[in-house]
């Protein structure tokens, strides 16, 4: 998107929360600061950039830092350059960030009106309607808030667990801890029939297996879904320290095979790096990071219902989910 769409964007948020003038300010400007560090491109891949500046911004905020807006403002800039249709050739994708920054911000019964009439087949058009109607169930999947009353002698990562299965209307089977030491790494790769498997780090006890990150203690929640249709394994590893490597996701996966789940969701206060994030988007797992009162997904935080899309959906979109985002983190 183009600056001043970030900034109009921004403007019509801070208008709905009523922010101050400064408040208004900080957001904007945090809005259309990510291109000037030109870290391109911003359509795709920035799924970490976007969860540490959202939860920085809900942990300045409950500290009444009003760093907490430029934060959420650099956030929203990645979230809204996920939602801009991007072509092939950088003179083409020009072109469409000109025509979104023509297009009106609307309010859902003129977008509604404006979508059905848009030249692209029934179901692209009952599918952007259908994203219209869920934005906000959407963003609180992948959003969750906690309520630290509820959860005062439970482990944090635990707490996300458990709201997020409240959220999703999953029953509970069984509960585990279990505890990796350096000793049970060792023992995994010597055991394991393919060491590539285990990731890049597989033969040292460097990197990943450092022994600073040992002890590593796991909450294990095997659930089912709602129609109890599918098992999921939530694993809430206790830790705010850097897990590098894809080492724990693949250990993770073995673990549902063995188990029979279909899904995985990985809780933790910890940061992962790139490797994880890529082992991630080949495999059915959610990682989410959690702080103070707030547990943010690292998958794309709102997925497209629809391949067809216009500049008018592009930022009535992107203004959509940016406005759930804020209303969230500023709750």
């Amino acid at each position: 998107m183009l600056e001043t769409t970030h900034r109009r964007i921004a403007e019509e948020i801070a208008k709905i929360l009523e922010l101050s003038e400064r408040e208004t300010n900080l957001l904007e400007t945090g809005s259309i600061h990510p291109d000037n560090w030109a870290d391109f491109p911003h359509h795709q891949g920035k799924e970490m950039e976007i969860a540490e500046n959202i939860l920085n911004a809900r942990k300045l905020y409950l500290e009444k830092d009003d760093e907490c807006f430029f934060r959420l403002g650099v956030a929203l800039h990645y979230i809204a350059d996920r939602w801009t249709y991007r072509p092939r050739t950088s003179e083409k994708h020009n072109e469409w960030e000109e025509l979104i920054e023509k297009a009106p911000i609307l309010d859902n019964s003129q977008l509604e009106e404006v979508i059905k009439k848009m030249p692209m087949p029934s179901k692209e058009v009952d599918a952007n309607l259908a994203q219209l109607r869920i934005f906000k169930s959407l963003v609180e999947f992948a959003f969750v808030k906690i309520d630290p009353k509820k959860y005062e002698r439970v482990a944090l990562e635990e707490a996300a667990a458990r709201e997020l299965m409240e959220l999703r209307g999953y029953g509970l089977l069984k509960r585990e801890e279990i505890k990796i030491d350096s000793e049970s790494i060792e023992s995994l790769i010597r055991e394991s029939e393919d060491l590539d498997k285990l990731g890049r780090y597989a033969l040292t006890l460097t990197g990943p297996f450092s022994p600073s990150l040992f002890p590593l203690n796991i909450i294990t929640l095997t659930v089912n879904t709602r129609d109890d249709t599918r098992k999921v394994l939530i694993w809430c590893v206790l830790t705010q320290k850097l897990i590098e490597g894809d080492w724990l996701l693949r250990r993770m996966k073995r673990v549902m095979k063995e188990s029979g789940a279909e899904n995985g969701i990985m809780i933790t206060s910890g940061r992962f790096t790139q490797e994880a994030q890529v082992f991630r988007m080949r495999t059915p797992l959610d990682l989410r990071i959690v702080t103070h009162d707030l547990c943010v997904s690292i998958a794309p935080h709102v997925f497209r219902l629809s391949t067809w899309s216009n500049p008018i959906i592009d930022v009535n979109f992107a203004y959509r989910v940016c406005l759930e985002v804020a209303r969230l983190v500023f709750s």
